[in-house]
């Protein structure tokens, strides 16, 4: 029995184009995990973290809009509606205490891997793999955008104005 080579394995380009979507979603599935892990195993240590998941928390078990105004802590100021929204919704369409921290970190992975895809076009050079892992595990990523907390929403938005900012100007333009 002969076995096929690498070459004659791929011979068709749907075959090709199917095993790498299959690799990729694997990759980001990975990804994933390991960011939600990370995220998980940091737990509610800080005031404000504790402070936004109780606000949340709150708004979901009273069925109640958190209208009032900014709440100021020591360390951040945001719209209080916000901060209980964060964690309510995600409680809404799935009743369990993790949901948040997975609804973060599928916005995130998606965030993040939208600008590793950005940055993988504006640097034909780099490996796409490099990219991607430099991206979904730099420590700034993983701290700010992996456990519930005030800034860790604002990662996808920035992802997406920058690149927005990114495709004004011309000599930084990819389509």
């Amino acid at each position: 029995m002969v076995t096929p080579t690498t070459s004659q394995a791929f011979d068709h380009p749907r075959q090709l184009l199917h095993s790498r979507r299959r690799a990729l979603a694997i990759v980001l599935l990975l990804a994933f995990c390991f960011r939600l892990w990370f995220g998980l195993s940091l737990g509610l240590t800080h005031d404000d973290d504790k402070q936004i998941y109780l606000i949340g928390l709150k708004s979901y078990l009273t069925g109640t809009w958190p209208y009032f105004g900014p709440d100021v802590a020591p360390s951040v100021q945001i719209p209080g509606a916000l901060q209980g929204l964060v964690i309510a919704l995600p409680l809404y369409l799935v009743p369990l205490p993790e949901s948040p921290f997975v609804f973060l970190n599928i916005l995130s992975v998606v965030g993040l891997f939208l600008f590793a895809e950005y940055c993988v076009r504006h640097f034909p050079k780099v490996p796409p793999w490099l990219i991607h892992t430099w991206i979904l595990t730099t420590p700034w990523t993983l701290d700010q955008s992996t456990h519930v907390y005030n800034p860790s929403y604002v990662l996808v938005g920035s992802v997406v104005f920058f690149l927005g900012a990114f495709e004004t100007f011309p000599r930084l333009r990819r389509g």
